[in-house]
This record gives C-alpha cells, structure tokens and sequence, in this order.
C-alpha cells in the first residue's frame, strides 16, 4: 500500500504524489517478532501485481479510444482506481456516455488490443517520477506499471456507470484468460 506524498505541479501535467512511502502491512499476531533494523525478506504477490497492470494497461486503452469519440474527454478526468478485477476512471462530466459511444469504444479497445501495438512509458521532461505512458500516438502522463504490448492484456469490456449528477464512470474489465504468470515478465 502507498502512503501518501509530496504533491509535484508541474504545468500541463496532472498534479501526483512522489516520495511517496511503500507500506508493508504485517500481521498484528505477528509484530512482536519484530524489531528496528531487523532484516526482513518481502514477497509480492505477483499475480495480484499482473491483475493490477493488465487492468491499469486496460484503463489506458479505454481511454485512448473514448478520445477518439471524445476528443477533450482527458480534461475531465476526475479520478481513477486500478484493482485485480477491473479498473476504472470517473469524469466530471455532463454529458453520458450513450450506448453507441460504448459500442465505439468497445471495438476501438478490441481493435487497438488486438494490434499488438508496443507500450512505452518514459520520464515526463527527465524529472524523477514524473512518467509519460504512450501508446501509438497517445501519450498520457502515468507512473503505474503497464504490459509491453497490447496483446499481453486480453480481452477487455468497457462499462459505464453514472454516479451521480456530473460524474460519469468509465470502467475495464479483463477476461482472465491471458492472466498468467508464464506469459509476463515483470
């Protein structure tokens, strides 16, 4: 779990958190055989870390075809959330979503997925962790961690949902037939 950090602003570039402080939890029965500069091995659950980059490499293709049907849609991005079971984004924005948008946008995502299109991400103007993900020609700032192409994620299905009056959400969901660990290096 991440803690919370140092806000950097930087013009034409979302505000995010760096410095920000990795929390390992520990279980409470167990804390007493801790102690101050003990050592200690971490293991990550590296399932739960290819569930949680496939979906947030879904989120961003989501994003790059609603663009196309939307061309001002980033500015409106509100928040977002990347879990194991799917990924989503909130918008503040009057305007829904309509059937035939997600009818678009489901087949822009199944087209670009299905291109075998390279994912980069780089530092935003050399500044430490600021970082740019890029995709084709979409390039949207982002420090996650993402698949290499856009074959790794699979098939994806791209919801709405509205959450109330000038919040429209936008959700990806991955079929779990690529998520395996033989097929990721990470």
């Amino acid at each position: 779990m991440k803690g919370v950090g140092k806000p950097l602003i930087i013009e034409d570039f979302p505000v995010i958190q760096i410095n920000t402080p990795v929390i390992h939890k520990v279980n409470p029965n167990d804390i007493a055989k801790f102690s101050i500069g003990d050592k200690v091995i971490v293991e990550i659950n590296i399932l739960h870390r290819i569930k949680t980059t496939i979906h947030h490499s879904a989120i961003h293709l989501a994003l790059m075809a609603a663009k196309k049907y939307r061309p001002d849609i980033v500015q409106y991005i509100k928040g977002c959330n990347i879990g194991i079971d799917s990924a989503r984004l909130d918008f503040a924005s009057q305007e829904r979503f309509s059937d035939i948008d997600m009818e678009n946008i489901n087949a822009e995502v199944a087209r670009i997925a299905g291109a075998d299109m390279p994912i980069e991400t780089f530092k935003y103007n050399g500044i430490e962790d600021a970082w740019d993900w890029k995709c084709g020609n979409f390039v949207i700032p982002c420090g996650g961690t993402h698949v290499s192409k856009t074959s790794q994620i699979g098939k994806i299905t791209v919801k709405r949902k509205t959450k109330g009056k000038g919040i429209e959400r936008m959700i990806a969901v991955v079929k779990d037939e690529l998520l395996c660990v033989d097929n990721y290096i990470l």
